[in-house]
């Protein structure tokens, strides 16, 4: 399979269905293609979609996206999985450790000019915080 398949829901639902981290980046590392910004945010939306239902999975493809964003290497990648880590941490209830990855996140969009997901990070950061 692809990691640049025009269809990253696709190659999303064979990752989800390896439940190991190290698993999972062997799988992307054999793929076709390197992964895109795409999949990065369609991961992202499936850790949304799984918390707080599927700790584990969401937990797996958090450690994922931040493989992910470093093999793409540009603000946005890091800015999506960084904010992905800090709401899975904190919905295990690891509010200190969510902060960085919160602000961080908030940082890369900034300078990405995303305002708009700026904003949605800082909504997510303050839940957090109360």
């Amino acid at each position: 399979m692809s990691a640049t398949s025009s269809r990253p829901e696709d190659y999303l639902a064979a990752l989800a269905q390896i439940r190991n981290a190290a698993q999972q980046r062997e799988f992307i590392s054999n793929a076709k293609g390197a992964p895109g910004q795409a999949l990065i945010e369609s991961i992202s939306t499936k850790i949304r979609e799984l918390l707080p239902s599927d700790l584990d999975l969401a937990q797996m493809l958090a450690e994922t996206n931040l493989y992910i964003a470093s093999l793409i290497d540009t603000p946005v990648a890091w800015a999506y999985a960084n904010r992905s880590s800090a709401q899975v941490l904190y919905t295990i209830r690891k509010s200190s450790d969510a902060e960085p990855f919160f602000h961080k996140a908030v940082d890369l969009f900034e300078k990405a000019g995303l305002i708009g997901e700026v904003g949605r990070t800082l909504v997510a950061q303050m839940d957090n915080l109360m």
